[in-house]
């Protein structure tokens, strides 16, 4: 079998199954060229050959043959398919995008800064990195936004590669007031594809002060900026916890805070886990190691060398005390002593609960003791289920290790109960 397909020099040989012919002859400008086989492939006298490299469409040839299709500079894998890039068609994963985006910025500052007064950060004095998909870009710049203004430039990314830069463009002020913060953004382009990418905001702070002093009133600034507790970490948490040694004998637990913040409850002061009774705040202007000056609310504990414990505050009522429970050989008027000598205690506001069994020794009554601010329970004795007898209470101011005094409601078994071990349920 065979056939001929004439054509003009230049235009392209095609053919959908050449298996199916043994022989045939082409016509290019005036010449025949005859081929015999039966194979897909055809290569003609050497004269045609720059005609060939250009139009004619080989089967065993590779795709990468063609001028707008790369498949060396990265080597196809199972599954890709062939996508273009914007300049040629290479091997990608089918859901792969050759769009320019930002992967990364950093400013390299911690998110966290002590506010000052005047220039936090002189002229190319930052240092900013990036990462880029499908990078880099045709240029690229720093902005900054203050407290969640509009951004404006103070710093260029670094050509060819645009992966460094600084805040070249100017110098970086404080924000004007404490808690309000700064914010670095890139901003890049790669032909009609534009990025930006924000780093995590940087909030100014100033000292939460705590510690002790022999000093009961008149403290300044240097007095605050003294004590020796949250000195190194600015924050705007100021109720929690602080461990605080008031041990030595003359000396005050001394708290300030700045005044822009709600004022501590006078009954949210805890120290040894106990209410801890403090004067009421004095204002002091404060100015830290950055020139920021502002007025803190300065409280001091009432009473001096509480020992080695916690600190905890609260803008909220907390008081909280012990409850106590055991045996008695008392029978009336009950002293603080008699309270506090009980053989069990537990500081909870919770007066409705199961509580530890106490041995009462021969001729003892039971004696349960609790804030008067609570409400009074119902008693049970837990091993019977039955009520258990009480006497009307008697009121006795008990104070505590902090020097805190509160009034306790004292509740005295009707019978003696002793020799015996009792487990008393309050509901």
């Amino acid at each position: 079998m065979a056939f001929t397909d004439t054509k003009v020099a230049g235009q392209i040989i095609q053919s959908a199954d050449w298996n199916e012919f043994v022989d045939f002859s082409e016509y290019i400008s005036g010449s025949y060229f005859g081929h015999s086989s039966n194979k897909d492939i055809h290569f003609p006298s050497s004269n045609l050959i720059p005609w060939l490299n250009n139009k004619y469409i080989s089967s065993n040839s590779s795709v990468n043959s063609l001028i707008d299709v790369d498949t060396v500079s990265d080597a196809p894998a199972r599954d890709e398919v062939l996508k273009w890039n914007g300049t040629n068609w290479v091997p990608a994963a089918y859901n792969a995008t050759f769009t320019f985006s930002i992967a990364s910025f950093n400013d390299g500052v911690t998110t966290t800064k002590l506010i000052g007064a005047g220039t936090w950060s002189g002229s190319s004095t930052l240092v900013f990195t990036t990462t880029y998909n499908n990078g880099p870009p045709d240029r690229a710049s720093v902005q900054l936004s203050t407290n969640g203004g509009a951004y404006s430039k103070v710093g260029t990314m670094t050509g060819p590669t645009y992966l460094a830069g600084t805040n070249d463009t100017s110098a970086v002020s404080y924000p004007s007031t404490r808690d309000q913060y700064l914010r670095f953004r890139i901003s890049a382009n790669s032909g009609t594809d534009y990025a930006i990418f924000s780093e995590t905001a940087i909030y100014f702070r100033n000292y939460v002060k705590y510690g002790t002093t022999t000093e009961t009133s008149g403290w300044d600034s240097t007095d605050i900026n003294a004590l020796t507790g949250g000195g190194t970490t600015p924050t705007s948490t100021y109720t929690t916890s602080y461990s605080i040694n008031n041990s030595t004998a003359g000396e005050y637990i001394l708290f300030a805070h700045p005044s822009a913040y709600t004022s501590l409850h006078v009954s949210g002061m805890l120290f040894n886990s106990v209410i801890c009774p403090f004067e009421s705040p004095a204002t002091v202007s404060v100015t830290n190691s950055k020139g920021y000056t502002e007025n803190y609310k300065v409280y001091r504990a009432t009473n001096p060398a509480l020992g080695n414990s916690t600190l905890t505050t609260s803008t909220s009522n907390s008081k909280i005390n012990k409850i106590y429970w055991g045996g008695t050989l008392v029978v009336s008027s009950f002293s603080e002593s008699n309270i506090e000598g009980l053989d069990q205690s537990q500081v909870t506001n919770d007066q409705t609960q199961t509580w530890t069994a106490v041995t009462l020794d021969a001729s003892e009554y039971f004696l349960f003791c609790f804030p008067s601010r609570l409400s009074t329970p119902l008693f049970y004795d837990n091993d019977t289920g039955f009520g258990f007898a009480m006497e009307d209470p008697e009121f006795v101011n008990v104070t505590n290790v902090n020097g805190q005094t509160e009034s306790y409601k004292v509740y005295r078994s009707e019978n003696v109960l002793g020799p015996n071990t009792i487990t008393l349920r309050t509901a």
